[in-house]
């Protein structure tokens, strides 16, 4: 193979890692709209703050249009997403979203509303960075 091949390819790897390993990389507000829900369809803004405190690399703060408020990892390229919540009696409740993670994007997903059961959950689809 042609050094300067080799040399380009690389050069390409490390600058790829080095900016996936970067902090903040994931921050940014990010539209996700939830569809096939029993309550909670509709587009939202996820509102993530990548500072790498809980535990990878990549994982922070998470609110919701600013009112709920919970963390976020990534956990090898899976986003994993909890938000506080109060439920239907005034007790603790849980929203999570869980997508694939890649490149500062996510993929296709799910949203769930954790409260007893059953579960309300539903497709979550989110666009890009910025897009809220």
């Amino acid at each position: 193979m042609n050094k300067l091949l080799v040399v380009a390819i690389a050069a390409a790897a490390l600058a790829t890692s080095a900016r996936a390993a970067t902090p903040g990389f994931y921050s940014g507000r990010f539209p996700v709209t939830v569809t096939h829900s029993q309550s909670f369809n509709g587009l939202h803004c996820l509102v993530l703050f990548d500072d790498g405190t809980d535990r990878f690399p990549h994982s922070g703060s998470a609110t919701l249009a600013g009112t709920e408020s919970g963390e976020f990892q990534i956990i090898g390229h899976t986003l994993l997403v909890s938000l506080e919540v109060v439920g239907s009696g005034q007790e603790v409740a849980t929203f999570a979203f869980s997508a694939p993670a890649r490149d500062g994007m996510f993929g296709v997903g799910v949203w769930g509303f954790l409260q007893g059961l059953p579960i309300d959950s539903g497709r979550a689809d989110f666009g890009r960075k910025g897009g809220c």
